[in-house]
């Protein structure tokens, strides 16, 4: 067997494994793991559908992970810049905010960001779409 297709059987497992798990964040986090094998193995294999698939997959993952935070940030940012004369609409069950939140919160949307702006940038040069 070939190192990629090792890479691709071990993807397949942590795919079956993730599905195993209850925590819905265990799940996302295996996933994107085995997304990011399987990104590699399709792009040896040149098989451009499972890239492109796995690319989204792994954006749509780092969404969800971040999406409490992302609604934790905007909370803090209404609770701390409102308007006079207007009530903050809560959009998490969470009620105590610093800064430290907004900051990690926003240095993991950065890196989301480049990451998955890479991948597309490589996913997209590879298929030969910009030659």
């Amino acid at each position: 067997m070939l190192n990629y297709d090792i890479l691709g059987y071990t993807a397949m497992a942590i795919i079956l494994l993730a599905i195993l798990m209850d925590d819905l964040r265990h799940f996302r986090i295996l996933n994107s793991i085995a997304c990011f094998m399987f990104i590699f193995y399709s792009y040896h294999h040149r098989t451009w559908p499972v890239l492109y698939l796995n690319c989204a997959i792994v954006i749509i993952n780092i969404y969800q992970l971040n999406k409490s935070r992302i609604y934790s940030l905007i909370l803090w940012l209404k609770t701390h810049f409102k308007q006079p004369n207007r009530q903050p609409i809560p959009f998490s069950p969470i009620e105590e905010y610093d800064n430290s939140i907004a900051v990690t919160i926003m240095i993991s949307m950065v890196i989301a960001g480049i990451l998955s702006g890479a991948l597309l940038f490589i996913a997209y040069n590879i298929s030969g779409l910009f030659l």
